[in-house]
């Protein structure tokens, strides 16, 4: 008889020997072999490797296929963005300067020339399934993500950009209107116009992060980057100048107290430094975002209210005894002017024993008034039996033998005209608009602010009528006429100005400046007794002077031992002057500028011409790189129309890159408010 095995001896490995001391492992559950007729378990044995192999085989197919896909159309979209992010860059740099240039409309336009580019390509994108592919292979195609992600970022981008055009478009033609009659819009608007900017800061910082991503993927979209970053992200500063601008103004509108804006009414037929004479001025008192009162003064009317006894500038001591409030505009540097003549008025009676502050200042000459009158029509003041319209304003004005009743005119004349205007159809509008950008252009209007925020957005916009600081490592040539009428009547109406001058450059860097100012009076009864000065580089050396007058008498009052103060700011100017008898003129220093001073008196209807030769110096260790750029800055006086004529002579063995030629001509018959001029030399072939 056969003997039984125990079932414990048997395992699921056979093997001839067993050793007490090996473990022994079991892959596979053990097996009860003492169920009769027992199915083998399923997953006893591991599936084929080539099952495996053909799962991954068909994957990497797949992916291949779909990468083969995305690549091939990833060519075809590289290629039409490439194209369309010139056109794309090109639009947002021509909108943001004519944001910069107070022109909304046409920001606008080309700004949703963008968008329509935009959805062009996101078509293209839609076309060749990008978004699927991807969703599927971004891994295996990460270009077409973050391509994507980068149009996405910039179309948003774009789309805020032009969602605050078109509220600046809206102040533009309304924001007069809501000035008077609906503040609450137009804080309203304006902080709308904040969170826009605001969320477009944040939009750019998003683009900027996308286009980042794009320039080490491949060297077009290097380019791709290089092209929209140069136009989109270079703005940014400017965003953020204009968000605490819009903060600062909101302190000032969006508040129940009242706040007053300083607006002078300066008479150009009479000139001063920093624009025309001090006819009257307006304190407009705000509150909740508009205008809540006006009141037109007689200038003279607070300064016989102005305690100070203040010594005046040295040209002023032939008229004036005291520096007051008529002739506080003696800087060319508006802003420096601004503060003089708001510390003088609040000094006076009137506003001291008030309390009345002015935070921000509007200078404009009287032509802006002209062109109101042009817009609204012909103005009857019943009161003093006169209809006054764009053709006889000035007149009715400028007739010295009625000064005190052309000013009642003004007082009268001014709430006539802010009252027709809310009356304008959006032809008119669109028409005023145009006029006040470009009396702005033409530094008729004036803006100073004591708030930092909204002053530093003025300088930056240009509309502050500041003096342009140099840098010191300025290679080039600066220049400002400034006319100054000292009891010449008004006979700066009649006067015209033309400025020409010759700059010879040298090898060395060193310019020649042959310079000269003709000016015809066509009055027929009053001379024109003029005070020029001519800011020039802060190094300038003079060589040569003629064609100015000499002051006969001296001074007629002594300020020794008188009781009167010294201005700190006039001090500082004047403690540098020198005076060259051998030609009657003065040299001294004034922001940051060298200026020669003369007198230059033309009388009833002749035409006179002073002619100047200075030179700029070397600059120290220069020498002639590739292609230099030589800059000219000259500013304009606000008030005086001059034709402008300027001739560069290149130096030997060099050309003007913009002409090809040795000899490059600047012509303006009327410039704007500042004309910066950059001219590159190269070698003469």
């Amino acid at each position: 008889m056969a003997k039984i095995i125990s079932s414990k001896n048997i395992k699921p490995i056979m093997v001839d020997l067993k050793y007490p001391s090996r473990a022994y492992q079991y892959p596979r559950p053990l097996i009860n072999l003492k169920r009769a007729g027992a199915e083998p378990p399923r997953n006893l044995t591991r599936r084929p490797k080539k099952y495996w192999r053909t799962v991954i085989s068909l994957l990497i197919i797949f992916l291949l296929v779909l990468g083969f896909i995305g690549f091939s159309n990833f060519q075809k979209i590289k290629s039409e963005f490439l194209n369309a992010s010139r056109l794309i860059s090109g639009n947002f740099s021509f909108s943001f300067e004519a944001l910069r240039g107070f022109r909304p409309q046409e920001a606008a336009q080309n700004l949703e020339k963008n968008q329509q580019t935009f959805n062009n390509l996101q078509d293209l994108l839609n076309k060749y399934h990008v978004e699927e592919i991807t969703n599927l292979a971004g891994g295996a195609v990460p270009a077409l993500k973050q391509f994507a992600n980068f149009l996405s970022a910039v179309s948003a981008l774009n789309i805020k950009f032009l969602e605050m055009t078109q509220i600046i478009n809206d102040l533009q033609l309304n924001g007069l209107n809501y000035f008077q009659n609906n503040g609450s819009l137009l804080i309203q608007n304006i902080k709308t116009l904040k969170e826009l900017t605001e969320s477009l800061i944040q939009e750019e910082e998003k683009a900027k992060n996308a286009a980042a991503s794009l320039k080490d993927i491949s060297s077009s979209f290097s380019q791709i980057n290089q092209e929209i970053s140069s136009q989109y992200f270079n703005y940014l500063p400017d965003f953020y100048s204009l968000n605490e601008f819009l903060a600062g103004l909101l302190k000032i509108l969006d508040s129940p107290q009242e706040h007053h804006l300083l607006v002078l009414l300066q008479n150009p037929a009479q000139i001063r430094p920093a624009g025309g004479f001090l006819h009257s001025f307006a304190d407009m008192s705000l509150s909740s975002g508009q205008i809540a009162n006006i009141n037109i003064e007689d200038v003279f009317n607070a300064e016989e209210k102005f305690q100070q006894k203040i010594i005046p500038p040295q040209p002023l001591q032939f008229i004036t005894k005291n520096w007051g409030l008529a002739q506080a505009n003696w800087f060319f540097d508006f802003p420096l002017s601004a503060k003089k003549t708001i510390s003088f008025l609040e000094d006076s009676r009137i506003y001291s024993q008030k309390n009345i502050n002015f935070e921000t200042v509007l200078a404009l000459n009287l032509e802006v008034l002209k062109s109101l009158l042009e817009i609204t029509g012909p103005i009857n003041i019943s009161e003093l039996k006169t209809e006054v319209n764009n053709q006889n304003f000035l007149t009715v004005i400028q007739k010295e033998e009625s000064v005190q009743e052309s000013k009642g005119i003004l007082k009268r004349l001014i709430p006539l005209i802010l009252e027709n205007l809310q009356n304008l159809n959006q032809n008119q509008k669109q028409t005023l608009s145009e006029r006040i950008i470009k009396h702005i252009n033409q530094k008729d209007i004036m803006f100073f602010a004591q708030d930092p925020d909204l002053e530093q957005f003025f300088l930056k916009s240009n509309i502050a009528g500041s003096i342009y600081e140099l840098s010191g490592n300025f290679f080039g040539s600066y220049l400002a006429v400034v006319n100054a009428n000292i009891n010449g009547g008004q006979s700066d109406a009649f006067v015209k100005q033309k400025i020409n001058l010759k700059v010879n450059l040298d090898t060395d860097g060193s310019a020649l400046n042959n310079l000269s100012i003709e000016r015809e009076n066509e009055s027929a009864s009053e001379a024109n007794q003029n005070f020029i000065k001519i800011f020039t580089n802060p190094d300038s050396q003079f060589l040569s002077l003629k064609g100015n007058n000499i002051k006969k008498g001296g001074y007629p009052f002594d300020y020794f031992g008188a009781d009167y103060k010294v201005d700190s700011d006039l001090e500082a100017i004047e403690s540098t002057e020198v005076f060259d008898s051998d030609y009657n003129f003065w040299s001294f220093k004034e922001a940051g500028k060298k200026i020669l001073a003369a007198w230059f008196n033309v009388p009833v209807g002749q035409t006179k011409t002073l002619s100047l030769s200075y030179q700029i110096p070397p600059m120290e260790d220069y020498k002639i790189v590739a292609k230099p750029v030589y800059h000219f800055i000259f500013e304009k006086q606000s008030g005086v129309n001059s034709g402008l004529n300027i001739v560069f002579r290149a130096p030997f063995g060099y050309l003007w890159e913009e002409n090809n030629n040795s000899v490059f001509v600047y012509q303006n018959n009327n410039p704007g408010s500042r004309i910066i001029l950059d001219l590159a030399l190269v070698k003469r072939p």
